[in-house]
């Protein structure tokens, strides 16, 4: 008999814990629901405004150098001139824009040779002598970009970077660019 009581009690607090588990289900749905909605209101609002969430627009083509030179100021520091932009660079971003600037390579569309963030890693380290992660290259194309919009807002596209192709100075294919040593 008592082994009757006990089951029985053990039955109610099962119960007792599949209903609250079950009311506990039923708010989580309530809320995926609610957020479902939500999401939906947004995407609507966002397709009538023509925001860039409802679905990728092509991106334009990014603003070109024509020419790319290199001069050493008086007092030591490195000004970079693209076409008639002047930007003073301390040498690891200097260097890291001659990468960029290069042409070494193919390109299908008139600018020059995309390089891999493996091969900018490896120029840098054999300019400087020490190894060049992918955080440290994205951090120093941060800079550059910046550095490019402290003179012009929109010159920090003139830096392209992409996941698969790596990164490149957009600037036409021509003469070799300058090298600055330092």
């Amino acid at each position: 008999m008592r082994r009757v009581k006990n089951l029985a009690r053990n039955i109610k607090r099962l119960q007792a814990k599949l209903r609250e588990g079950l009311e506990r289900v039923d708010a989580a749905a309530m809320d995926v629901v609610a957020i479902d909605t939500r999401l939906r209101e947004q995407e609507e609002r966002d397709r009538k405004r023509g925001s860039r969430r409802a679905g990728r627009n092509p991106k334009k083509p990014g603003p070109t150098v024509q020419s790319y030179t290199v001069t050493r100021a008086p007092d030591g520091a490195v000004i970079a001139t693209l076409d008639s932009m002047r930007v003073t660079l301390p040498p690891k971003l200097k260097a890291l824009l001659d990468i960029l600037a290069a042409d070494l390579g193919e390109s299908p569309d008139g600018l020059v040779a995309w390089k891999t963030v493996d091969q900018i890693g490896q120029l840098l380290a054999e300019r400087f002598g020490r190894k060049f992660d992918r955080h440290t290259i994205s951090q120093l194309m941060w800079r550059l970009r910046e550095s490019f919009r402290v003179v012009k807002e929109s010159t920090g596209d003139l830096i392209e970077s992409d996941p698969v192709l790596g990164a490149r100075l957009r600037r036409k294919r021509g003469p070799p660019a300058p090298v600055c040593a330092g």
